[in-house]
């Protein structure tokens, strides 16, 4: 057993990309998660690394081992394993399964929240409002997400394999402040969305007496305008993240407070 003496070229490391871009999620199981889809995806290029029968089926079977990840960012994390089969061997197999088993936790979190939940909250409310409002560019706006989400996909496995095993000293100073920017742009823009999606006012009118009529909704569109959206949308955010109602609990409790606060009046 030996290091390998084939170089990679750019087409193995596209060729390899691609097999497991398609599978990434095909072959989930509960026992080995992503396992089948990694071994299909680099097995090509194990081969041409490894052309003694041996330590192919050695390569196959470390990959062959529990790994779950997300999918975007776990490709990052198959190219780099590929870089280091190169630049180790098999004799580095124990290493390079180390490195898949601990990174692929972090960065599944990392992935989620930015693929997850913070694009898809950025971009899709306002090509669904958009779309809502007739516009066809809404509908244009989610499809160029997408592309353009998916060439960052294509992208992410070439950049692992390049850093190799420098990987968590590469991306350690940078995700950070990737995740914190696009966090405040998601908070930013779900605010701006606020007044547009949520409409609630109040039609209450108090007559004090001696002609003095005070209009509440006229009352907080000049102290606080969108108030009562702001304040609904707060109150729906703290029940969800102290998990004190589901979503669904929360959807049907607002329907019902919704019913009776508008039939006394109180809300419109």
């Amino acid at each position: 057993m030996s290091k390998p003496v084939y170089q990679l070229t750019n087409k193995d490391i596209k060729e390899a990309n691609f097999r497991f871009l398609w599978v990434s999620i095909a072959c989930f199981n509960y026992g080995t998660q992503l396992g089948p889809s990694v071994v299909w995806g680099i097995s090509k290029a194990l081969r041409k690394l490894y052309p003694e029968d041996e330590d192919y089926k050695a390569a196959l079977l470390n990959h062959s081992k529990y790994y779950n990840s997300q999918p975007y960012m776990g490709s990052l994390i198959i190219g780099a394993a590929l870089g280091m089969e190169q630049e180790l061997g098999i004799e580095g197999k124990d290493a390079i399964q180390d490195f898949k088993a601990g990174l692929m936790g972090p960065t599944a979190g990392i992935g989620d929240s930015i693929f997850w939940i913070m694009m898809p909250a950025i971009f899709t409310p306002i090509a669904a409002s958009m779309a809502y409002d007739g516009s066809l560019v809404g509908w244009l706006i989610e499809c160029v997400y997408w592309i353009i989400l998916h060439c960052f996909r294509m992208r992410f496995f070439g950049w692992g394999f390049k850093m190799g095993g420098n990987f968590v000293s590469v991306i350690k100073d940078q995700l950070p402040l990737v995740t914190d920017a696009v966090g405040i742009l998601g908070l930013t823009v779900l605010g701006a969305l606020i007044p547009s999606t949520i409409g609630i006012t109040c039609p209450v009118v108090l007559d004090l007496g001696n002609d003095n009529i005070v209009n509440i909704q006229g009352l907080l569109d000049t102290l606080l305008p969108n108030f009562l959206a702001v304040l609904s949308t707060f109150i729906a955010a703290k029940l969800l993240r102290g998990r004190k109602l589901t979503m669904t609990q929360l959807v049907l409790a607002v329907l019902a407070i919704s019913i009776i606060l508008s039939a006394l009046g109180v809300i419109a």
